[in-house]
Parts: C-alpha cells; structure tokens; sequence
C-alpha cells in the first residue's frame, strides 16, 4: 500500500510536470483524495496521535478546497491567482492547523522544558525569516504590484510557513525514536516547505510553476504514508531522557544566528532603507537571544559545578559521623541541600521514586523518606542518590565495625579469664584477636579457640598443617617470605596484612604479627598474632576522599593511581626496588556496549575490575584510568619477566567466560607495562612508556603483554615529528600530485589517470604514502589531504583542458573516514563549483571495506556523491570483508580488482585465483561496471586478463606514477596530439 502511495504520487508529479498545461485538476484532486484517506485513517487511530494527524488531515483538505476557491474568485474578478481572497479564509486556518500540529509533535516528544532550546527555535525562525525577506518578501512588499492587504496575507503566510520550519527543526534536534513514520512526516514537510517558499518566490522571481507543483502530491502522499505505516504511533513517543548537552544543533543554530545577517548583508547589491532596517531588527533580535542563551548555558554550567562541590562537601560529612544516627540526622538536612527547590520532599509520598536504605530508616525511627521521581530534576536526581547510597553505605560499615568490636572486645576477655598457665599468658600478651604457633618447619603446633568463631575452623584441623592452608594463594609467597624474615632473626617481630579463607570459603583480612618465640620454652615456636581487619580497612578505604574513587568499579581512579605511583617511586629511590605499572586495555569494548547498552556494559567493566583485583598480590594497586581502560601498580620489586607474568594471569582471568543477565560474555583484553628501577623516573613518565607499549601490543600482539623497551620511544617520537610535520606540509606546499596512468586493456590508450599524493620533508626527504597515510588518519587530517587531493586534480584536469587533453577522467581516493562525515557532500560540491571543473571528468575512488560498515548509510553517500555527477569506482576490492553480494546493494561506475588477485594470474597452475578474477568480472559487468585491474607488472598477467575480457589495467607493466609535467608529455603522445609544452 505504501509504494502503491508513492509511486502513484511520482506518477501524478511527472504528469504534471511532462503533460499537458490542463494538469491542474489531476493535482488537485490527488490531493483531496489524499486529505480524505488521511482523515477516514484517523478515526482508526486512538490518544494524541489520532489529534496530530486530524490537524493534519484538516489542514490538508482546506489548501486543495481553497486553491478552488482561489481559481474560482480569479475567474469571476478577470484576475489570475488573485490575493487577498476568500480562499485565504481557508488557506490561512490550514498554515494554522500546520503549526499547531508540528507543536503538538514536539510537544509530545519532549520531557523537559528547556528554554535555552525556544531561544534557538526563535533565533532559527528570525534568520528564516530575514533570509526570506532578501529573496524575495522585501522586493513583493517594496514594490506596487499589491495592495496593502495583499502585502498582509504574504507577510503571514511567511511568518506562519517560517514558524513551522522552525519547530521542524526543533524536533529534528530532540532526543527520542526516529521511526520511518518520523521520516515520512519530516518529508512530508520538507516537500510542503519547498513547494510553498518557491510558489511565493514566484511572485518575484522567475521560477517555473512545474517545480513546486511537482512536490505538492509527493507531499499529501509521504502523509498518507505516515498514517499507513505501523509506526505511526511510535512518531510521538518521548525521548527516555533528557539532553541538555551543548551539541551539533545548539553550535549550528548559535553560529547561523550570528553569521546569517552579515552573509546577507555582503550578498545582496542595492540594498534600499528598508532591507537595511528589516536587516538591523534581525541583527539586534538575533543578538539579544544570544546574549540570553550565553547566560542560560553559563547558568546551567554553574550550578552543575556547584552541585558537585556540595555533593561532595556532603559526603565528606556524613563521613564525618560517629553513629548510624548522626549519619541519619544529616541525611534530609543534606539532601534539601543538593537538590534545593528541584524536589518536593515529603513524609508520605505515594509514587516512590527512591527509598532510603534500611539502615537509614532504622536510625531516622518512624520516618520514611520517598522521591516523586516524576516531578524531580534529572541532575540533581543523581546527585542526591549518590548522596543517599553514600550515607547508606557508611552507616552499614559502621554497625560492622561495632559489631567486630564487640566480638573483638568478648574473645579478648575470655582469653584474659582462661589465661592461668605460663604458655598461654605469654601468647595473650602477643596476641589481639587470634593466635597460631608455627613451628620451625612452619607447621602449626597450637591454634587458639578464636579460629573456630572467626574463620570456622576447629582448632584441631589446623594442627601440623602449613599456614598457607587457610591463606589466599596470591599473599602465600609474601607470607612465607615474612616467617623467614622472623625465624632467621633478620627481623625480631614482623608485620604484615594477608586474607585468608574462612570454611565457608569467604575472603576475610588479617592485620598479622609473626613474633619469634623460640627462645621461650613453653612457646619454642613462632607465634601469629591476627586481627580481623576486613571492616576497617573496608571502612578506610570508603572513607577517603571521593575525588580518588572511581564510583563505578570501586577501585581508584586516575588522580589516585598516579599518586600511589608517586609515593611508590619515593620509596624505590630510597631502597632501589623496582617499580612496574600496566595499563590494561578491553579489546572492541565498544561491540559489547552497542550490543548490551550502557547498563550492562558497565557491569561488565564491575566485573573486569573484580578480575583483576582477585588476580593480584594484596599489595598491588588496582585503578580504572578512563572507560575501558585499567591501570595496575606493582611496587614489591618485580622483574621485568615477573611483571609480565602476572599481568599475563590477569589477562588469562580475564578470558574465563560468565554470563551477564543470561548473556555468555569472555572478556579479552591488552595490556602494556613499564618498570623503573630505583625510583628515578617520575609517574607521568612511567604511564607513558606503559601507553606507549599498550599501543604496540594493541598492533602487533592483541590479547597479550608488552613491556616497554627505549626502541618503542623512539619509533613514538619520529611518529611524533612526522604528525607534527604533516599537520604543516599541506600549508607549506610540501605535499603534491603524481599520477599513473590507466589503459583500455584492449587497445592501450589511456583513458583516466589515478591521482596520488607524495610528502617530499624539508630535512627527511620523501615520505612513503605508507607512512604519512595512517599517520593523516590517526591525526584526523585525512579529510583536509583528500580536499586539497580533490581540489588540485580538479584544477589540473582544468588546465590539461585548456591545453587541449580532455579524453580522459581523473580518479581521487576518498577516506572511509571522510565519507562517513556528515558534510561531506556539501564540501564535495563546494570544491567542483570552485574549480568549475566538468564533474563527469572526476571519479573518486572508496576502498572496498568501508561498505561493510552500514550498508543503508554508505549507500546513500555513494548514491548523494553520484548525485553531483562523478563517478564512483570501489578500490582494492577483494582485500576487505564483504562478499560478492554486498556489490549489489550500491551504485558505482568501476570496480578495481586488487593486486593480491593480479599477482597469480601470471601462474598457470592458479586456476582457482583466474576463476575468481572471472566471476568478478562478470558480476561487475552484470550490475553496468567497467573492471580495471590493479597491479600489473607483467606481460603474462596483462595477456590473462584480456582474455578474462577486463576492460582497464592500471601497473608498473605500462607505467609508474609521474610528476605533471612527464604525464602531461605521455598523454600529448598517445593522444597523439601537437600540443606545445
């Protein structure tokens, strides 16, 4: 039914446009016959979007019934299209019902009420507005032609047109669903936009009424569709969120507001009084609104900056308390703080957007405190959140820390009353919390009768076992290390912390103290003297300033690690260890975010932290440096080979596939490191090195480890000096154009040429295009290198023009970065008008895997570059990731067959790689594309290819690239033409 729609409408138009001069009725008609399906449709419908399509449907029957009217007035007063008339009662109410229905669009389709947005709606409506009147309301009101009250019905009709554009754009820059009913409509309107403005300019300037009759049907029809389409109901549904960043549309509509007045003012010659003053009200109108979205956006900015200073002031002072109870006392004080007059806060709320947790409401008695989430500030919805979880959180540690207290408290005491022999008083007097002998060969002799209430264990379990059968594998090493200290009298006492399990299989942390006893007959051992210090150190940690935490893994954040590198390096300089830190990267993060969404890819990046703390000693320090990006510290003297290692165990952890919410996941990752030895380098420089190897590994060894090694730096640094170089050759005419040329394989003229860049360096000389190209697409500047590609060849194929060669076409690479810009027609078209260079002359050339990334995207590029008159050709096809079949889906001109095909046609026995070549061939020459091979360097490949039937060839065979003044030699002689030089 929808193409049936369409493509009668096309019909319609065309007839129009090719047919006879009577084809006014058939255009009216469609029309009303559109209007009336609109409104039959609508009852259909149900909520608010059967209101916006019967404005619609209405305003759609009143412009048909008053163009009758219109015609029918014209003929009875002798005048042709007579204005004003009674069919402006009609047509007025219609622009009216547009308007009202394109608010009532935006209206549903938007939850906030921002008002710097109206202010770029008005500043858009102004520019509309004054560009109108320079084309051509000015000279139509100025002049005599019409009376007053004509002059009336156009300045409304203006107003009223440039109004709805307005809001058009102003739903194109909300958040929300775009649905192909969203499309239809925004067409629809682009077409009735198009059709009226050109209708008015009419009246001044000689434009053909075909063309914007030609969209009148095309636009009834995309309405029709709209209502048809499944997706109709979908065209109002609300963004999920509200969008107060400074985005595209903000930037254009601030920049056009400011430009758009003095660009009419340097266009327009002769500019009367009036144009001037219409010109100056623009100006100042557009200034003040600036001026109001300036202080609004600066306004905004402020009190986010001062949300965040008082959210943590907050935290800090809750953090403060003593008891759960102060804790709770400063909650709703603090939450009123944050959020101010944003949110209602009550007693006895009935829709609960958030409760407090239970410790909170333990501690607040009877009160219960409930958000309305509907009617509160997003912001300052996070912000006191996070302040409520926050006091949450630290009223939970401090019950624990009492309640470890108490216990502690009650087994000391106990072990004080039983303490009657000599053995077990010296042990008490060492001991804190729990106690354990160890032997000389470092099994345990005694164990208190604190091990079974604090780990589980029956003492009796523990006896003649090593310790490490209760401690945590990764502190096993440091552990054993520290009783050697103790037991060969390096170190009379020794302290350390280490987890253990307790029978359960939980992890719990010990502050530990290993005594040597020995020499004390009742002991003759050494004693372990361990105290629970989970709690605490939980509590320590949580309580340090949130500027160090990241919030969402838990770990620290940027600020901190580099810190914790700081004072590591401050220690190695003092006891010359060696320090090493790893930057951890996730391998194509971006896939799981763009499959899962943002929720669960940050659980994701939960459970990559948990990895890897699990996966370290206890004194490493972990950290998430920015999104998927972690950072680990290893400060107790690793080796280089060492270092690696246990990043490896990490990595290798990493790998373990889960499932997230029923979603099997295996995370892979990369990791770089660096090591300093003694303490002489500095934290940034250590990061560094660590980037740098992460960015050789991310190459060269995805998934594995990498430790800096000084080449790195260097090969970093030339790279460096080449970016920086090539950011200023284009401007100091260090880069130019060769080109090689193409032959028609069947008779050997050349008919194109292939334009490439070369980089000569003022002190290196040439630069390979192997070098300098990822270097212009890391560094961004390849789109300025393909304009000034494009906009050189163009003026050269104007000068060969000018000295008599015109028998060829000029093929330009294009970047698949440039392409996926998204002015990238408009700058394509802006260079072929500055050179005024035929376009069928030029053919831009796109390499083969741009065209798997987003089929319906890229071939709408493909078809708009097209739409400009040169020709497409696809490059080194065959060297990407998409099929025989993906050439269907797009319109090109030449398909270049890459070398690695070329290559072993030269063999006889490759039949497979001649039957390749060959289906290639003809698939292109199916779908209307001349083949060109690239790459020939032999004759034997030359002779294979023309019995394959290819039509071009393109090698060092024929010729290598040349400087201009070599090709221009080369095409004066195979053209064979007497052109002086």
């Amino acid at each position: 039914m929808l193409s049936l729609t369409m493509a009668t409408a096309v019909v319609v138009s065309f007839a129009f446009v090719v047919g006879p001069d009577d084809g006014g009725p058939v255009l009216l008609a469609w029309s009303l016959l559109c209007a009336v399906s609109i409104l039959r449709r609508v009852r259909g419908l149900g909520g608010e979007i059967r209101s916006v399509f019967r404005l619609i449907g209405l305003g759609g029957l009143l412009i048909p019934v008053g163009i009758v009217v219109r015609e029918a007035h014209g003929v009875a007063v002798g005048v042709d299209q007579p204005i004003p008339s009674p069919a402006d009662i009609l047509h007025v109410p219609a622009y009216v019902l547009a308007v009202w229905a394109t608010y009532r669009v935006f209206r549903l389709r938007t939850i906030d009420r921002d008002a710097g947005a109206w202010i770029d709606t008005v500043s858009i409506a102004i520019v509309a507005l004054a560009a109108i009147w320079m084309a051509y309301l000015g000279d139509l009101i100025s002049g005599d032609a019409l009376g007053p009250a004509a002059k009336v019905m156009h300045i409304s009709y203006t107003v009223l047109i440039a109004t709805a554009m307005a809001l058009f754009l102003r739903i194109a820059s909300t958040p929300g669903t775009r649905p192909t009913s969203y499309y239809l409509v925004g067409g629809a309107g682009t077409c009735f936009f198009v059709a009226d403005l050109l209708l008015s300019a009419a009246q001044v300037h000689p434009v053909p009424l075909e063309v914007p009759f030609f969209f009148t049907p095309i636009s009834f029809s995309l309405i029709v569709a709209a209502v048809i389409h499944p997706s109709r109901e979908r065209l109002i549904e609300p963004a999920q969120r509200v969008d107060r960043s400074v985005g595209l549309f903000r930037v254009a509509t601030t920049a056009t507001t400011i430009m758009a007045p003095a660009a009419m003012l340097f266009v327009q010659d002769g500019m009367d009084s009036t144009d001037r003053t219409v010109l100056t009200l623009a100006i100042v109108s557009l200034s003040a609104l600036v001026v109001l979205r300036t202080l609004g956006l600066l306004n905004e900015q402020q009190r986010l900056n001062q949300g965040e200073k008082l959210l943590a002031a907050e935290i800090t002072g809750a953090a403060q308390a003593k008891t759960t109870t102060e804790v709770a006392k400063r909650v709703l004080p603090g939450i009123q703080r944050i959020t101010a007059e944003r949110w209602q806060l009550t007693n006895t709320e009935p829709e609960v957007g958030f409760v407090l947790h239970p410790p909170l409401q333990k501690a607040l008695g009877a009160k219960a405190v409930a958000l309305a989430a509907k009617s509160l500030d997003p912001i300052s919805q996070r912000q006191a959140q996070t302040f409520i979880r926050e006091a949450a959180g630290i009223c939970d540690r401090l019950q624990q820390a009492q309640a470890d207290a108490d216990r502690a408290l009650h087994a000391h005491a106990q072990k004080q009353v039983a303490a009657s022999e000599k053995r077990f008083r010296s042990l008490v007097q060492n001991a804190s919390d729990i106690f354990i002998v160890l032997g000389t060969d470092g099994k345990t002799t005694y164990a208190s009768d604190a091990i079974a209430r604090v780990l589980g264990y029956e003492p009796e379990m523990l006896l003649g076992k090593q310790l490490n059968t209760i401690v945590h594998e990764n502190d096993q090493e440091p552990a054993a290390r520290h009783f050697m200290a103790v037991l060969n009298g390096s170190k009379a006492q020794e302290k350390h912390e280490f987890r253990a399990y307790t029978a359960d299989g939980e992890v719990r942390l010990f502050e530990a103290i290993m005594t040597n006893m020995t020499d004390v007959p009742e002991v003759n051992g050494i004693v372990v003297n361990g105290t629970d210090v989970t709690a605490e150190r939980s509590l320590e940690r949580d309580l340090k300033d949130a500027e160090t935490i990241d919030p969402l893994t838990l770990q620290l954040n940027r600020k901190a690690f580099i810190q914790e590198i700081d004072t590591a390096l401050r220690r190695a300089s003092i006891s010359g260890a060696a320090v090493s830190i790893a930057i951890i990267d996730l391998d194509d993060f971006k896939t799981i975010n763009d499959a899962l969404g943002p929720v669960l890819a940050d659980q994701a990046l939960v459970e990559t932290a948990n990895r890897i703390r699990r996966s370290v000693r206890l004194g490493d320090v972990v950290a998430r440096l920015s999104g998927d990006e972690f950072g680990v510290l290893m400060p107790d003297g690793y080796s280089s080979l060492e270092s690696v290692a246990a990043i490896e165990r990490v990595l290798a952890e990493l790998q373990i596939p889960f499932e997230l919410d029923r979603h099997p996941m295996s995370l892979k990752a990369t990791a770089g490191l660096s090591i300093d030895v003694g303490g002489s380098d500095t934290a940034s420089v250590l990061l560094r090195e660590a980037d740098t190897a992460l960015g050789m590994a991310k190459k060269s060894a995805p998934g594995k480890s990498i430790m800096f090694e000084e080449e790195m730096g260097s090969a970093v640094s030339e790279r460096l000096d080449l970016r920086t170089g090539f950011e200023r050759a284009l401007q100091n005419d260090e880069m130019r154009l060769v080109y090689q040329p193409i032959l028609d394989i069947a008779t050997g003229r050349i008919v194109s040429l292939e334009a490439l860049a070369r980089w000569k360096h003022p002190e290196r000389g040439e630069v390979s295009p192997s070098i300098f190209i990822p270097i212009a697409e890391d560094s961004n500047t390849i789109t300025p290198l393909g304009e000034w590609a494009l906009r050189s060849a163009c003026r050269q194929v104007n000068e060969w023009t000018l000295r008599g060669l015109s028998d060829f076409t000029v093929s330009v690479n294009m970047s698949g970065q440039t392409l996926i810009e998204d002015d990238v027609i408009t700058r394509v078209r802006s260079i072929l008008r500055e050179t005024k260079v035929d376009p069928s002359r030029i053919i831009i050339e796109i390499t083969e895997t741009v065209l798997i990334d987003d089929t319906e995207f890229i071939a709408d590029r493909i078809s708009a570059l097209r739409a400009l008159g040169v020709a497409l050709a696809i490059d080194d096809f065959g060297t990407g990731y998409s099929s025989l079949s993906y050439l269907q889906r797009y319109e090109f001109d030449y398909l270049k067959i890459d070398r690695a095909f070329v290559r072993p046609l030269a063999a006889p026995e490759n039949v497979k790689d001649r039957e390749i070549v060959a289906a290639i061939i003809r698939l292109a020459k199916g779908l209307g594309a001349t083949t060109i091979a690239e790459g020939i360097e032999g004759e034997s490949e030359h002779l294979v290819l023309q019995t394959l039937n290819c039509d071009r060839a393109q090698g060092f065979l024929f010729h290598r690239p040349k400087e201009v003044n070599e090709i221009f030699e080369i095409l004066c002689e195979d053209l064979a033409l007497d052109i002086a030089a």
